[in-house]
């Protein structure tokens, strides 16, 4: 008898508990996207550049506060640009002057910073704008920048002068 009365019990069990369960709210999770036609990928020697300004006599910004020296050229190699993208722009981004100018906190020195050109004209390097753009073909393609020194004060003092900069790829 003691049987019979347990196994009634265990369905009833089951039964009382699902009857006090009380279905919540359904909705939905919507998924949004675009698929984008290949652009180019960043060559390997282009990640982590190292542009080599080398050794600058002080002398050379003995005209004062402006003063720069011969820049460096460089380039951010692309690889396997899709026939589709046509050009490519550069933001750069860094520790910078209220002129845009990197910054060479990295180094002894404070009273010289670095600026980046394109075909002669200093770019923004505080990631408020992209470089004209260049025009790109299919395959392998090099946008080529340059970089150089330029004197904050009317005093530059012998150093180590260092500074980087991020930069962003953007292709239309």
């Amino acid at each position: 008898m003691k049987v019979k009365f347990f196994a009634a019990l265990i369905p009833a069990m089951f039964i009382a508990s699902s009857a006090y369960a009380a279905e919540g709210e359904t909705s939905t999770v919507q998924f949004q996207g675009n698929i984008t036609e290949a652009t180019c990928s960043l060559s390997t020697d282009s990640r982590d550049k190292a542009v080599d300004l080398g050794s600058v006599s002080s002398n050379a910004f003995d005209a004062g506060s402006g003063a720069t020296t011969g820049g460096k050229a460089f380039s951010i190699n692309l690889t396997d640009c899709a026939p589709s993208v046509t050009t490519a722009t550069v933001t750069f981004s860094g520790d910078t002057t209220a002129d845009s100018v990197l910054k060479t906190s990295q180094g002894d020195i404070t009273n010289v910073g670095i600026q980046i050109l394109q075909d002669g004209a200093p770019l923004k390097l505080d990631g408020s704008q992209a470089s004209t753009a260049q025009t790109l073909v299919e395959g392998d393609n090099a946008l080529d920048f340059t970089a150089r020194y330029i004197a904050l004060s009317n005093s530059v003092a012998a150093g180590e002068a260092n500074a980087s900069a991020s930069f962003t790829l953007n292709y239309e």
